[in-house]
């Protein structure tokens, strides 16, 4: 898995650094935020392995909007039990698992940083995280 800037940078949503070759901080910042991203896709990964009507909906499940959202909030809640009990995927469920999935991937970047008050906002929170760290 990559990171890269598949997603637009926004005040929701911090996307990793572009270019960060020479700086200390955003080299930091962008390796915490690919081993997150790992973690959630691998996690997510396990959920939808667990349920396998949440892999196969296709991104879709055919009931209203407040259904889907009952059996979403469910499956995390019952996903989350299995995992504190440690309760194992079955063993032909396991199959459905992304084991690709490096550990420290290496970030591409395709886009440039864009200016403005979300590029600053993380700018911020990486130097508040990462200086003196890096």
């Amino acid at each position: 898995m990559k990171c890269d800037s598949g997603y637009p940078l926004d005040s929701i949503l911090l996307t990793p650094f572009a270019n960060s070759s020479t700086n200390p901080i955003e080299l930091a910042y962008n390796k915490a935020h690919c081993k997150t991203r790992c973690i959630v896709e691998q996690t997510i990964g396990h959920w939808k392995t667990r349920f396998r009507a949440l892999c196969r909906s296709g991104g879709y499940l055919s009931y209203k909007e407040a259904k889907t959202c009952k059996l979403i909030v469910c499956s995390a809640i019952l996903h989350n039990i299995c995992k504190r009990y440690l309760i194992p995927l079955l063993p032909e469920d396991e199959d459905g698992i992304d084991s690709s999935i490096e550990e420290e991937p290496d970030p591409v970047f395709i886009q440039r940083d864009p200016q403005g008050p979300a590029s600053e906002a993380r700018r911020r929170i990486a130097e508040r995280l990462f200086d003196g760290r890096a």
